[in-house]
């Protein structure tokens, strides 16, 4: 007869086999908690359904075992890569952009030569130039006003916008004396006056001024003087000098700067002896207030019957001011 009423109490100890058991008859209800080991596992038989959410971690991964196929998208972030581990041969071509660059870190070793053109400079004024300071820092410079040009102003300091010097002469005067006189003038200082003959110079800018015989200049600068003078002489034999002083005191000393001489042998059967001096100096000028000049003649004999004539006998004598340059 079949057996049907065997219990679990009349079963000898390992009695039952896998010939005894019928196929997917051994459910989970069967097993002890912890009895399935790694021994019964069958090769490739876990898989994702096996396997509790969030239940694999790093320690069940073998080293180097987690590829590039097995990392989801977007899933590699700034925690996930170390420190200085992100080289050039990582980046994709042209994908570093304005927003990923930090403040300030493109300096001149990062900017190939000549790639900096005018698009890439910032707005300016209209009119600057730029140019470097005496920390050689770039500066801008300007704008000057109408006419003005860039000078330099040497070095420790960069180029300013300054007026142009002029293209002409800035100041030009011729004086006379109005009256003949005879003997020595020491300096000469009386009859004195600009220049008013038709069709002559009388001053360009703003002229010399004179007192007791001592010039003061209108401007510093290089100063041409040249005094001409026609004289002439009766009888005697005699010598005329005639040269200019300069004071660089304002007056209180002077210094002989030029010197010119004519002379004469007598009369010639009661005619006059007449000549021509010429005295020629170029004076700095540094300083308006105390660089003076005057005017001196001088006659080796004053009973010679010397005269020099006026400005009126065809405009033969007068004193002639130029300035050249500045200082």
């Amino acid at each position: 007869m079949a057996l049907t009423q065997v219990k679990a109490a009349g079963l000898a100890a390992d009695l039952i086999d896998e010939t005894k058991l019928a196929d997917d008859s051994i459910d989970s209800e069967h097993y002890n908690d912890g009895s399935i080991d790694h021994a019964h596992l069958a090769n490739d038989a876990v898989d994702g359904d096996n396997i509790a959410d969030d239940s694999i971690d790093s320690e069940h991964y073998v080293d180097g075992s987690v590829d590039h196929a097995h990392l989801a998208n977007d899933c590699v972030d700034g925690d996930n890569i170390a420190d200085d581990a992100i080289n050039s041969e990582h980046y994709v071509d042209a994908s570093i952009d304005h927003q990923h660059l930090a403040d300030d870190c493109v300096d001149g070793d990062n900017i190939a030569d000549n790639s900096v053109g005018l698009a890439h400079m910032a707005g300016g004024t209209d009119g600057q130039i730029i140019t470097y300071d005496a920390s050689g820092d770039p500066v801008a410079v300007g704008p000057g006003t109408d006419g003005q040009v860039l000078t330099s102003t040497g070095a420790g300091s960069p180029p300013a916008f300054e007026d142009a010097a002029g293209g002409g002469i800035s100041e030009m005067d011729h004086w006379s004396w109005t009256s003949a006189f005879s003997g020595n003038a020491a300096p000469l200082s009386s009859n004195l006056a600009r220049n008013s003959q038709a069709g002559s110079l009388t001053k360009v800018g703003t002229g010399m001024t004179v007192s007791s015989g001592v010039w003061t200049f209108p401007s510093t600068g290089y100063w041409e003087i040249a005094v001409r003078a026609k004289t002439n002489a009766s009888s005697n034999n005699h010598y005329t000098r005639i040269y200019t002083e300069h004071s660089s005191d304002g007056g209180s000393n002077w210094v002989e700067s030029s010197l010119s001489y004519g002379g004469t042998g007598g009369n010639d059967g009661g005619n006059s002896f007449f000549e021509g001096i010429h005295a020629y100096h170029i004076h700095k000028i540094s300083n308006v207030s105390n660089d003076k000049v005057r005017l001196m003649f001088y006659v080796s004999n004053s009973g010679a019957n010397w005269t020099a004539t006026a400005a009126a006998d065809g405009g033969a004598s007068g004193i002639f001011f130029k300035k050249l340059a500045d200082v």
